[in-house]
């Protein structure tokens, strides 16, 4: 398996970027991003790091020689800590650096978002703790309530 994530730590150092996203002007998340012509290999990355999706391919119409473009992309700020885990034997000293830094942020936030594989959201889009009955839920695409925050 070592073998496996050390090929994809290396194809994420040559073809992938990592940031923090920001919303509203202020630190959202991190996300982890990889884009290439050549989807076997964007596919087999996602395969072996088992997290993040795999985006539509995209076409440029406008440059008719160009390739279509594959792309993968990970927000989940649990997938991002364990991909940027496992990748950080293999990469060289400054992509090691920049995901340290991001794993350190990362590690400085509260949990935001309620989600079914890390239990329920403790805080609100603010940064506040939540409480009451609706603790942990958050208004979104379904309607859900909001819960409430200091």
């Amino acid at each position: 398996m070592s073998d496996s994530i050390a090929w994809a730590a290396g194809l994420f150092e040559g073809e992938g970027n990592m940031r923090v996203t920001r919303k509203d002007g202020r630190d959202h998340g991190v996300r982890l991003h990889l884009k290439m012509t050549d989807r076997d290999v964007v596919e087999r990355f996602s395969r072996i790091v088992g997290v993040g999706q795999l985006g539509k391919p995209r076409e440029y119409p406008e440059h008719p020689h160009w390739k279509t473009a594959f792309t993968w992309d990970c927000g989940n700020n649990a997938g991002v800590a364990q991909v940027l885990g496992a990748f950080l034997p293999y990469l060289g000293a400054r992509r090691r650096a920049r995901a340290e830094t991001l794993l350190a942020h990362l590690a400085s936030r509260p949990l935001l978002r309620a989600s079914s594989h890390r239990g329920l959201a403790t805080h609100c889009a603010r940064g506040r703790l939540q409480e009451g009955p609706h603790a942990g839920h958050q208004k979104g695409r379904q309607g859900k309530v909001v819960g409430h925050c200091r």
